[in-house]
């Protein structure tokens, strides 16, 4: 789908609630500029929601033998991808061990953490914990991925960024989303819409709209997480197991 065409479907809804009053019409050029604006916006910010993120791509980087702070970002002279708002999970690649490429899981820790590791420059042949930093400078937008201990062996770090989702470069570039997101799309451009032509509140219908389709998009992104059950909760096994309707153990 164009993005011109998400555009004049938000502004349809605008229109249906007052914003425009001549139906069938299109966005004229300074309206589209507008709206181009508006979306850009709104994926700027879902990409800085993780329920808003649809999915996270394995990326396999090479390290340097010594280097401890690796950049990430577009343009990157270290790793070149768009910029993770936040890293969760890494793993280290031992690419010698072959035809099997072993990874390893490396703990990604938080900054109190890492504050907290009193020897940084502590170096070891393999790192089995990092830290991420998502620092941002207009001359170098780059994030920091910092290992520990710093690494003497030549291996490999799988990273698991969140998906960014891509600017729209013009109202005539062809865009595609993951289900959900067109209904979702229109109806926030709409409400940002709304606010900017109009200054009575949001209608409600619009607002209900909007957040049943963000409540449908948060639902598929949620992460399954995989619960478990502490042994000593769950009674003597020997005796056979509980039976919540009788209130005692039976065997089998």
């Amino acid at each position: 789908m164009l993005a011109s065409e998400y555009f004049n479907s938000a502004a349809r809804i605008a229109r249906i609630l007052g914003i425009k009053e001549r139906p069938g019409r299109t966005l004229a050029t300074e309206e589209t500029a507008e709206f181009l604006e508006i979306a850009n916006g709104i994926l700027d910010s879902l990409n800085s929601q993780s329920l808003m993120i649809y999915d996270q791509q394995r990326v396999v980087f090479n390290m340097v033998a010594g280097q401890q702070t690796y950049l990430i970002g577009t343009g990157s002279p270290d790793w070149n991808i768009p910029r993770p708002p936040r890293i969760d999970k890494a793993g280290l690649v031992i690419a010698s061990n072959q035809p099997y490429p072993l990874e390893l899981p490396i703990d990604v820790l938080t900054i109190d953490q890492w504050k907290n590791v009193p020897t940084k420059a502590l170096t070891s042949t393999l790192s089995f914990f990092a830290w991420y930093e998502p620092s941002f400078a207009v001359a170098a937008p780059y994030g920091k991925f910092n290992l520990y201990p710093i690494p003497t062996q030549v291996n490999q770090i799988a990273l698991y960024p969140w998906v960014q989702f891509s600017r729209f470069a013009n109202a005539g570039v062809t865009v595609d989303f993951p289900p959900g997101y067109e209904r979702l799309l229109k109806f926030l451009i709409a409400i940002d819409a709304w606010l900017r032509y109009h200054d009575t509140p949001v209608p409600a219908d619009l607002r209900t709209q909007a957040a049943v389709a963000m409540s449908e998009v948060r639902s598929i992104n949620a992460p399954i997480i995989d619960l478990t059950c502490d042994i000593a909760a769950r009674g003597d096994r020997s005796l056979g197991q509980w039976n919540w309707i009788t209130g005692d153990y039976q065997r089998r």
